[in-house]
């Protein structure tokens, strides 16, 4: 039996554009939905966030090192890859932090791992600032939601692929390689 690799990637330079055409889009949605369903002027949301920008920051890069953490235990423990397979980092050239599997997954379950932070420090924080109106958790989800853009890029790419195709993270770009085994 033989496996062969497919390359399925884009370049940074597409994920970039990607990344900003989304921010463009999905930050003043969603900033506009908060601030209709509180009746709060957005001028005033964003002077707000500008004003506490430190705290911004630091949400940022604890929340990047979350993020990171999340797609790893979830290929270790929803996934089976187990931790001594995860490989964490940056790449200074892009200055991307990564969590890179070593071994290859079904589909069904890397998207799940794609998904999760995108989830649990996005969505989940911008639908409870919808709840209580929190600008705190409203930020926070922005934040996380347009952090996440790599993963929906990754999300989209897999659109086609059966759940049961194997998978594993490109070593130092973004996409993914898929397995095919065919008979020798």
């Amino acid at each position: 039996m033989t496996t062969s690799l497919k390359h399925h990637t884009i370049s940074a330079r597409t994920g970039n554009l990607f990344s900003i055409v989304l921010t463009l889009i999905l930050m003043p949605v969603m900033v506009l939905l908060f601030a209709l369903i509180w009746k709060i002027d957005t001028k005033g949301i964003i002077e707000r966030s500008v004003s506490n920008l430190k705290y911004v920051l630091i949400i940022f890069i604890v929340g990047v090192i979350v993020h990171e953490l999340i797609h790893g235990m979830t290929a270790a423990w929803y996934a089976g890859i187990g931790w001594k397979n995860i490989r964490f980092g940056v790449q200074w050239k892009s200055f991307t932090p990564y969590c890179h599997s070593m071994l290859p997954m079904p589909v069904s379950k890397y998207r799940y791992v794609v998904v999760m932070p995108l989830i649990i420090l996005g969505m989940i924080p911008y639908v409870i600032s919808l709840i209580n109106g929190s600008g705190w958790f409203l930020t926070t989800g922005i934040l996380f939601t347009v952090t996440a853009a790599g993963d929906m890029i990754i999300l989209w790419m897999m659109r086609k692929l059966q759940g049961s195709e194997l998978i594993q993270d490109h070593p130092s770009e973004i996409g993914f390689l898929i397995l095919n085994q065919g008979k020798e």
